[in-house]
């Protein structure tokens, strides 16, 4: 695992609470879920990652809340899962979202395959936490998520910043072919509906997408023999039995509101 952390807005080592692991180990079997590609496996920065590397930003302002950003951040760990889209589910925070936790995701792929994944948390202070991407994922790399405001009287912003490089040459091809739009949907669909949890519904997410290198890492081709869609795929079509349990999805039902699809968002793109 890289030794280099999440940065403060100097550039300088964050100085809140750290994982003491390097390796996830999901623990324990959630009803209705498919635990797999989550057991002692080393967390993966974008040094070990194969395709180029993406940092994207997304944002929100939340007009009309009422809270500090701190209070934002406690309602997002506490209900994580929930802001989720309907078609994601993840477990392991439940309760609240704590450094050093791993999380099983599973994510549905039409109606017969659920794709199983995870992360751990790795960082986390009051503002903001940090999961990072372990062996067989899609992506190699950070997710922060964090609230902040400019200045005393303005609102509050939230923000999910992902740092990242596909894992293997398999995603790195998805990624044009609706890999990207999948993706900016998703966070998009979490920041809409954290907004709307606490007071200001109808604020519409922003997104900036650069990339940092055009290069691909060719040494790590070979991580294509770990890739968790292609076994987890596998394993669905060979356990039928399985799958139609699996289908059921969790208990708890996602209240999210992921109805808009991607949306018209004002988007920037750039590469350096």
């Amino acid at each position: 695992m890289s030794t280099t952390p999440p940065t403060d807005r100097a550039g300088r080592p964050k100085a809140g609470r750290w994982s003491p692991s390097s390796r996830i180990s999901f623990s324990g079997r959630p009803e209705g879920a498919l635990v797999r590609n989550v057991a002692d496996l080393d967390l993966t920065s974008p040094i070990q990652g194969f395709g180029k590397l993406w940092r994207k930003t997304y944002q929100v302002p939340l007009d009309g809340a009422a809270l500090t950003p701190e209070q934002v951040v406690a309602i997002w760990k506490a209900e994580f899962a929930t802001f989720w889209p309907r078609t994601a589910h993840i477990y392991g925070g439940e309760e609240v979202v704590t450094v050093g936790d791993s999380m099983l995701i599973n994510i549905g792929i039409g109606p017969l395959v659920l794709w199983s994944t995870g992360v751990v948390v790795l960082y986390e202070d009051d503002r903001s936490f940090t999961f990072m991407t372990p062996e067989r994922h899609s992506f190699a790399g950070w997710i922060t998520f964090s609230v902040d405001r400019d200045g005393a009287g303005d609102a509050p912003t939230a923000t999910i910043d992902v740092l990242i490089r596909t894992s293997d040459p398999f995603y790195e091809l998805l990624m044009p072919l609706g890999g990207h739009r999948g993706e900016d949907w998703q966070w998009r669909t979490v920041l809409r509906n954290l907004a709307a949890r606490v007071g200001a519904g109808g604020a519409r997410p922003t997104m900036t997408r650069i990339c940092v290198d055009h290069s691909r890492q060719w040494r790590y081709w070979r991580n294509l023999r770990a890739n968790s869609m292609v076994r987890t795929t596998l394993y669905s079509l060979t356990h039928p039995r399985r799958r139609r349990r699996d289908a059921t999805g969790p208990v708890g039902a996602s209240t999210s509101d992921d109805s808009h699809g991607p949306d018209g968002a004002r988007d920037l793109e750039r590469s350096t």
